[in-house]
């Protein structure tokens, strides 16, 4: 096959074209998005796992919930103490909020709620001791201190407390539970027969001094020396 001859004009721009592609193919391929010589990201590489995914991660969340479910079969006592009046049989089926169980205080934590007359608590004030008669412990006396007073009387929390406000009313004398704590080194004995409900005397000693002589004759007694 005969080529037409080619021109010096279009030999030199072939030539100089010839020359430009040589200079491209020395040169080293540019690098995009960072400084000559950074290492380049490959496809596929590989990244750090993340927390919560994979086999471990799917296991972690399906246990949250089963452990949670089985801690809803166990009931606890908010406080160590004696059961009784039990409700609650092998196999019931229970609802939220049916009572099962009621738990008792240990004998050795217990305290006695008096309902002191309104009249009666001027001179009362936390510390001062006390001597409780125990009907159920005929002969015996226990001695405690006043702790505290209720934030209110008794009538306050009654189902259908009483308004003063409607006009027709009465005067009648209030009562105020008072707290009173056993005194620690009493007789394991008494104690252990002590139960929630049981009826109790309580008179305070409301004295400056409470470790003077009681009663008329004794502080006779003790005006006039004798023993």
């Amino acid at each position: 096959m005969v080529l037409p001859p080619v021109g010096r004009a279009g030999a030199g721009r072939a030539a100089q074209g010839g020359g430009r592609a040589a200079r491209r193919r020395c040169q080293p391929p540019r690098r995009r998005g960072g400084a000559a010589g950074a290492p380049a990201r490959r496809a596929g590489a590989a990244r750090p796992a993340r927390p919560g995914r994979g086999a471990a991660g799917a296991g972690a969340r399906r246990a949250g919930p089963a452990e949670n479910t089985l801690s809803y079969t166990e009931l606890r006592a908010p406080f160590d103490g004696i059961a009784g009046n039990r409700a609650a049989r092998l196999g019931q089926h229970v609802r939220p909020g049916q009572q099962l169980i009621a738990v008792s205080p240990l004998p050795e934590t217990l305290y006695v709620t008096a309902n002191f007359k309104e009249t009666q608590l001027a001179g009362m004030r936390p510390g001062q001791p006390v001597e409780l008669a125990v009907d159920a412990l005929s002969g015996h006396a226990l001695h405690g201190h006043v702790d505290s007073f209720a934030p209110a009387t008794g009538s306050q929390f009654s189902l259908l407390p009483p308004e003063n406000a409607t006009g027709n009313f009465t005067k009648i004398v209030q009562r105020v539970p008072v707290k009173l704590v056993l005194e620690p080194g009493q007789d394991p004995a008494l104690l252990a027969r002590l139960r929630p409900g049981l009826s109790v005397v309580a008179e305070v000693d409301m004295r400056a001094d409470p470790h003077a002589p009681r009663g008329l004759f004794s502080a006779a007694a003790a005006t006039l020396g004798l023993k």
